[in-house]
């Protein structure tokens, strides 16, 4: 029997265009990644489950990853803000997800390998007290002041905030096509990773993680600027599963330049 995925809201990629300028597309990303945040939220208040634990984290995570790739348009005084407030959240998340994730990963592996489960059955009903509480945390968190006020903030930052007043060089980018925009973009984020990626047995755990962050980065984004290119589709879907299946991206892949969009 197929099991039944609990109801929860996914990221609904916005559809962008070639006529579209940089602030636009970054506003309707933006919008919908905030959407997935919020609808999570509100699901969770009324049927909590580690799903709608996950895509709430994911929402959060896409949202963070469409300001670091936007960073040269969107940076202001107010985006540090933004910022924190969404690392905030997600460390408010945490306990939840990390529980979800071990209790039904490694824990109920190492259940089903043990004979003796008695001596499991113990900590099994520690961890799933430990969890009731962690959702209770987080249904606090979703039904609290400062979750409304992030919303609303993060929002009005979106759509009206200083960045959409700048000037010179950001505003140039700003005003600019997307179809410019997204492949200088995302091929500058590509080869970075890519400089870690090489001295991947070497990392430290933080430069590893920073890797990771950088994968995690373009994936979300891609998937969103995917359906820019077109004229090129199984480039795009080469390098989705090349960022999906490993940590490392595609070696002989790369995003369609400005001037094969046009062709």
């Amino acid at each position: 029997m197929e099991k039944k995925v609990p109801p929860c809201r996914r990221f609904r990629a916005a559809v962008l265009n070639f006529e579209m300028t940089a602030d636009v597309a970054f506003k309707v990303i933006a919008v919908a990644a905030l959407e997935q945040i919020a609808g999570n939220a509100e699901e969770f208040r009324d049927r909590p489950n580690g799903e709608v634990i996950h895509q709430l984290r994911v929402g959060a995570r896409r949202l963070q990853s469409t300001l670091s790739i936007f960073k040269p348009i969107v940076s202001d005084r107010r985006m540090n803000g933004v910022k924190a407030e969404l690392k905030w959240l997600l460390g408010q998340l945490d306990s939840a997800r990390n529980l979800d994730v071990f209790l039904s990963g490694a824990f109920a592996r190492a259940s089903r390998a043990r004979r003796d489960k008695e001596d499991l059955s113990a900590l099994g009903e520690r961890l799933r007290m430990a969890r009731k509480a962690a959702y209770a945390k987080a249904r606090t968190v979703a039904e609290g002041d400062r979750f409304s006020a992030l919303l609303f903030e993060i929002l009005t930052w979106i759509e009206v905030g200083p960045w959409t007043e700048a000037r010179g060089k950001t505003a140039a980018l700003r005003d600019g096509l997307i179809s410019e925009f997204a492949p200088k973009t995302l091929e500058t984020a590509r080869l970075y990773a890519r400089k870690l990626a090489r001295r991947f047995d070497h990392l430290s755990r933080k430069t590893g993680h920073q890797l990771r962050i950088r994968i995690k980065t373009l994936r979300y984004v891609a998937d969103v600027f995917g359906n820019l290119f077109t004229a090129h589709p199984k480039r795009a879907r080469r390098f989705l599963r090349g960022i999906s299946s490993t940590i490392l991206p595609p070696a002989r892949t790369s995003w369609p330049t400005s001037q094969s969009i046009s062709d």
